[in-house]
């Protein structure tokens, strides 16, 4: 499994949810992000697309996003082994909250 951030792109935006209502907010572009999480033995892309008024890039975020996509297209599956492969970028993936996310499963099997 492979996951990664996109790049963070701009589209057009009038009023934003959530962003605070000044001259400087109201030209700017809202900023849409994209999370991918690529399933190399399927074959298959779950994609989280979110803007910022929604949430931002944290570790609290990439998180969540793994959790769901855990729980709802690998629970009920039978693997034995499941490798994730991240880019090494210290924003987004390659971070203490991951490494804990990841471990908690495992120390609470053991229990």
């Amino acid at each position: 499994m492979t996951s990664d951030s996109d790049s963070e792109h701009e589209v057009p935006s009038k009023r934003r949810k959530g962003v605070r209502n000044t001259d400087k907010y109201k030209k700017k572009n809202a900023s849409v992000n994209n999370f991918g999480i690529h399933n190399l033995g399927e074959n298959s892309c779950t994609c989280y697309v979110y803007h910022e008024g929604i949430t931002r890039k944290t570790p609290d975020d990439v998180c969540s996003f793994l959790n769901h996509y855990l729980l709802n297209f690998v629970r009920d599956k039978t693997y034995k082994e499941l490798h994730l492969f991240a880019d090494n970028c210290a924003g987004q993936n390659k971070n203490h909250a991951l490494v804990r996310f990841v471990m908690a499963p495992v120390e609470l099997k053991k229990n």
